[in-house]
């Protein structure tokens, strides 16, 4: 696929149109101004470096506002010339001051991908997965960047990856060609015959006789082959052709984040699945689920866990095709870990997550319109150390008013109900059984700041990490919010960062 992996050029941003009169007045000096005006729209690429390092040097007797500009206009300098480290520190450097700031977060998210463009050349795939990983969760549904994630899974032979993946693409652009082929090559391979057929058909009407210089046969000798396949498989059965439709191509699934790292300990495994709903089609939406789940995401991946996969706003199939993704590695690894951030509720007892597709008009949608904790926990009962199910799911039911109670002793209650894990096992509440959690002041709830600042913190054991939590977020709520941990585990340490 010859351009599955294309370079990709920087967006070139005119230095000169983007200098700002709060910069240019904070000193009287001649000197000062000079230094200020170089930084900011000089052409030279080492006199904007040194002229912003010099803005920089001056520390805290600068706003904030020029130095977060100083380390703009330097990231961009180095971006400029290659020094691709250097410039992506300084666009983080900028996004800390101000994690509003669209100029650095735009041209970090253009790096990344351009970097991961590089590392897919190389076939060095874990490095490319980390940045388009990172260059989705600042540009979200980057269509570039889905369809290279979807080409290494495709390449690596992971269709159950590539698929969510090249479906977002072609959701944010119908027609990218490229996100179909990927598509209709990775059902082909997982034996969806008809939808490899809707998706390799879609190829050819946009791109008639499309040949891709990496791949053995081209789109239409794949569109070939899954029709011969599928009238092999069943004779009477013909797709329509007419039906080719974005939608038709797939369930939609945010696409994962795979974020690796270096393994805590040598040769253990950590796994953890990483979900965030917001966006709740029936009732109203929720401000920091997403939030807090990106940041608990990066939190895991920097405390060492070998494999972090991020989802946003999942309906209920795409909720149940993470859950038995995410078993099948989770029964191969040695800690096995669940964050879901979103609506839960509890019937009769049972504790359900709600999708954000999910109506529940009655109490007895709620089976099939929800997923049972008790389904999260069975995903992860095959890890060989330790399970770990985090829930920031403890908010007021927005659909009590609207759900009829189909009997008179069904109950339903604020916050979820207790649980009695077994077997290594703990379940965290961001609010124990019975109450609710608060969302907070800030861009993350006061459970999720303190778990994810938690995470990172070496050498302290988990069951006293999760004290910390607690504490951190009673004192936070004036002793409003409780967290509580279910379950125990065995005589042994567990660290989410070993003691150095």
């Amino acid at each position: 696929m010859t351009n599955l992996f294309s370079a990709r050029c920087f967006k070139v941003i005119p230095l000169a149109a983007v200098i700002l009169a709060s910069v240019l007045s904070a000193s009287s000096s001649v000197e000062a101004r000079d230094i200020y005006k170089e930084c900011n729209g000089g052409n030279d690429t080492a006199g904007i470096v040194e002229a912003c390092s010099a803005v920089l040097r001056r520390g805290s007797l600068e706003s904030t506002s020029n130095r977060k500009q100083a380390f703009f206009y330097r990231g961009y300098a180095y971006q400029r010339t290659n020094r691709l480290d250097e410039s992506f520190a300084d666009y983080r450097a900028a996004l800390t001051i101000d994690p509003g700031y669209f100029a650095p977060k735009n041209n970090l998210a253009v790096g990344l991908a351009n970097r991961g463009n590089e590392a897919s050349r190389r076939k060095d795939y874990g490095q490319a997965l980390t940045d388009f990983a990172e260059a989705l969760r600042l540009k979200p549904n980057d269509v570039l960047s889905l369809n290279n994630l979807a080409a290494i899974h495709y390449k690596e032979g992971d269709f159950g990856r590539a698929i969510p993946l090249c479906t977002l693409a072609i959701q944010n652009d119908p027609k990218s060609i490229t996100a179909y082929d990927i598509c209709g090559r990775s059902f082909l391979g997982k034996g969806d015959l008809k939808n490899a057929v809707i998706a390799l058909t879609k190829v050819q009407a946009l791109e008639p006789g499309r040949k891709d210089d990496d791949e053995s046969q081209s789109p239409q000798q794949a569109l070939d082959q899954a029709n011969r396949m599928l009238a092999e498989a069943a004779p009477t059965v013909v797709p329509s052709r007419a039906a080719v439709e974005p939608a038709v191509v797939a369930p939609v699934v945010v696409a994962p984040v795979v974020a690796a790292a270096e393994r805590s300990s040598p040769g253990e495994i950590r796994v953890a699945l990483v979900i965030g709903n917001s966006h709740y089609a029936n009732v109203g939406a929720l401000s920091n689920p997403r939030q807090d789940a990106a940041l608990v995401a990066d939190a895991l991946k920097k405390s060492g866990f070998t494999s972090v996969t991020l989802l946003e706003d999942l309906g209920r199939d795409g909720f149940v095709s993470a859950i038995k993704t995410f078993q099948d590695q989770a029964d191969k690894a040695d800690w096995a870990a669940v964050y879901y951030a979103g609506h839960g509720v509890e019937v009769d007892g049972t504790n359900y997550l709600i999708p954000v597709d999910a109506k529940l008009k009655s109490d007895r949608d709620v089976p099939d319109e929800t997923i049972p904790l008790d389904r999260v926990m069975s995903a992860i009962e095959g890890a060989h150390k330790l399970k770990l199910v985090v829930l920031d799911a403890c908010r007021n039911n927005p659909f009590a008013p609207q759900m009829k109670l189909s009997g008179a002793h069904r109950s339903i209650s604020r916050g979820l109900s207790r649980v009695e894990p077994v077997g290594a096992t703990l379940v965290v509440y961001a609010a124990k059984e019975g109450t609710t959690a608060q969302d907070g002041d800030g861009a993350d709830s006061p459970f999720a700041a303190s778990f994810a600042r938690r995470l990172e913190q070496p050498g302290v054991e988990i069951n006293m990490a999760l004290r910390f939590v607690r504490q951190d977020v009673l004192d936070q709520t004036g002793n409003q919010q409780e967290p509580f941990v279910y379950g125990s585990l065995p005589p042994t340490n567990f660290y989410f960062v070993p003691p150095k």
